[in-house]
């Protein structure tokens, strides 16, 4: 008898043992950096809003669901909130701005998180001619215009960082004011060639 209640019993402490580590990792909370709690999620598929707890590791969602069990570094309670992706502003202009101001406070409280700028005037090409127009701004804001192409433009906003992201058109205006001017003129034949070549986007290095 006592050779099979050894090992019946070692076979049963080992169950529970098993059996005790499997329940904690069950319960033990999953860690995300920020849980956003109790809102209504609209996620831009066109569906109704329904109510969830969203997850974010890092700058990722991680989990969209019923979180409850769930811990996080940082809790945000969304009740009676919505719990939407960022908007985007088609027609911003704030390519500028985000030079002088990184945060784009203006633009993130209003939760637009994209914004396309460049309809008309563009922050590039320019040149020393539009650089005067502009001379009383930029020494307003103490901006040094150290670009003169959308790569430039680009790669100075890259380092420097922004609150937003950015995209832009060429703008037809700007294309004028880069080869005409600002005479109320029309183009000649030659500064139509050098403007079609103007609105070419060099590679961002």
């Amino acid at each position: 008898m006592m050779s099979l209640r050894i090992p019946l019993a070692l076979v049963l402490a080992f169950m529970l043992v098993a059996s005790s580590q499997n329940l904690r990792s069950i319960a033990s909370p999953v860690e995300y950096d920020i849980i956003i709690r109790n809102g209504r999620v609209i996620d831009g598929t066109g569906r109704p809003a329904f109510p969830a707890d969203v997850a974010i590791e890092g700058d990722r969602i991680a989990r969209i669901g019923n979180l409850r069990g769930a811990q996080a570094k940082r809790v945000i309670d969304a009740r009676g909130q919505i719990v939407a992706p960022g908007f985007i502003d088609m027609l911003g202009q704030s390519e500028t701005y985000l030079l002088i101001d990184p945060r784009a406070m203006s633009k993130v409280m209003m939760g637009v998180t994209t914004e396309i700028t460049g309809e008309g005037e563009s922050i590039a090409p320019i040149n020393d001619r539009i650089l005067k127009e502009q001379e009383d701004f930029n020494r307003r804001y103490h901006l040094t215009v150290d670009w003169r192409t959308l790569g430039e433009y680009f790669n100075r906003l890259g380092k420097q960082g922004s609150g937003v992201n950015l995209g832009t058109f060429v703008g037809a205006t700007q294309v004028r004011e880069y080869v005409i001017g600002y005479d109320n003129r029309p183009p000649t034949p030659a500064r139509t060639r050098r403007s079609t070549s103007s609105m070419r986007l060099p590679k961002l290095s």
